[in-house]
């Protein structure tokens, strides 16, 4: 069981240098680079001259994740999936610097509170025996949590999709984030109504980094195919309280064709749920999209399915676990994590897919430079471009964050689960 506790280049953080930091996983096949990075770790073997290689300490991964609170549910699934990946990993051992060995996590406890999720990130950081740290699972505790992490030179891979959390980037050098940028979903959901024969829309959106950066990338996606955007909407923690009925009756009363719920699971069902109830209005009948913050198990239960029954959502395409063909390792990992966490837990969290992520990429540049020191792990994690469990990763200098856009799609949320649907 993991361990819980309790508590070189310049660096250019512009709009245009970001836009052309990135490559798109097609551009990437057609130059013919992409995996190399993953071949070049393949190639090293855990025998040197016909002789096993020694075994060497562990590779530490700290994990501030949040396993109690409101956000909960998102953490305990992305901790699933780092102890799945771990324990995968140490079926063999990982080849680092000469030696074989063990990957070690340690966990901590956030609760689901930026001023606790300090205090914990203090701890593992105070760790001599940690390389580098994985987390958080929401935006809030992400932006708490990276200063620390960047002033002490510890490399953090932030399971979040908070555009915030990495920029500027030459302030965020150690900072990296997994989850899809802003810009790329929001596109994906403008399409998706466009399609679908909407004008005016609703943007409820969480009152925190994850949420305004969603706000302000559906403005401007909407823009670009002809949608109005007819009302905004702020998710704060007082509207949870009621259950976000006031915020749904304001929806309600804008008289729009289709709503987008721009927040993290479990508030992505609850606002549902007031959109869709009778109060002192009549239920909302318009289309729901979620950004990819929805692309949890808890958006499938019981309670919610109804609400959520026939909206449409932006995930990765591991979420429903089908690649087209099992032609790479990479799909192969993904079709193996897929099948493991499904056994069992149940129904899959594209979510959760990230935290095997960041274990994986940690280790990944482990390797590449034959170290665990910090620094040089850092240094690696911009070195080359990775297929992972949710996606093409390609970090560098100017650039640390999302997935790869070619590896999103629109999901329709059905009663037997999620399908994929082409916008």
């Amino acid at each position: 069981m993991p361990q819980l506790i309790g508590l070189t280049t310049a660096r250019d953080g512009s709009d245009h240098s970001r836009m052309t930091a990135r490559l798109s996983r097609r551009s990437l096949l057609q130059a013919g680079v992409l995996g190399s990075t993953a071949a070049a770790v393949a190639a090293c073997s855990t025998r040197v001259g016909g002789a096993a290689l020694p075994a060497g300490p562990d590779l530490v991964v700290g994990a501030c994740l949040e396993l109690s609170g409101i956000n909960q549910n998102v953490g305990t699934e992305q901790a699933y999936a780092l102890t799945i990946i771990r324990d995968t990993i140490n079926e063999r051992g990982v080849a680092i610097g000469g030696a074989m060995r063990k990957v070690r996590l340690v966990l901590a406890d956030t609760q689901s509170d930026p001023v606790r999720a300090k205090k914990v990130m203090q701890n593992l950081i105070a760790n001599e025996s940690i390389s580098a740290i994985i987390g958080t699972s929401m935006a809030d505790t992400s932006v708490a949590v990276a200063p620390l992490a960047q002033s002490a030179g510890v490399p953090l891979v932030s399971l979040t999709a908070a555009d915030a959390i990495v920029t500027p980037v030459q302030d965020r050098s150690y900072v990296y984030k997994l989850g899809p940028n802003a810009s790329d979903v929001a596109g994906l959901l403008a399409g998706m109504m466009k399609t679908r024969k909407h004008h005016r829309i609703a943007v409820l959106y969480a009152d925190d980094a994850h949420g305004v950066g969603g706000r302000n990338a559906m403005r401007t996606a909407a823009a670009h195919v002809g949608l109005t955007v007819a009302k905004e909407v702020a998710l704060t923690a007082t509207g949870r309280l009621t259950g976000y009925a006031n915020q749904a009756d304001v929806v309600k009363a804008a008289h729009v064709d289709a709503a987008v719920i721009w927040t993290m699971a479990p508030n992505s069902g609850m606002v549902a749920r007031a959109l869709r109830e009778k109060r002192n209005t009549t239920p909302f009948h318009g289309e729901l999209f979620f950004d990819s913050g929805a692309a949890g198990d808890e958006t499938m239960a019981s309670y919610n399915r109804s609400a959520v029954a026939n909206s449409y959502l932006v995930s990765p395409k591991i979420l429903d676990g089908s690649p087209l063909a099992i032609t790479t390792p990479a799909a192969q990992d993904r079709q193996d994590f897929y099948t493991r966490y499904t056994q069992a837990h149940g129904i899959f969290s594209s979510l959760a897919a990230y935290g095997g992520d960041g274990l994986k990429l940690l280790v990944n540049a482990a390797q590449i430079s034959g170290s665990t020191n910090r620094r040089q792990l850092r240094d690696a994690m911009e070195s080359g471009i990775y297929e992972g469990l949710v996606g093409t990763y390609a970090f560098n200098t100017i650039y640390h964050g999302g997935v790869d856009p070619d590896m999103l799609a629109v999901f329709a949320i059905k009663p037997s689960g999620w399908l994929e649907v082409s916008a």
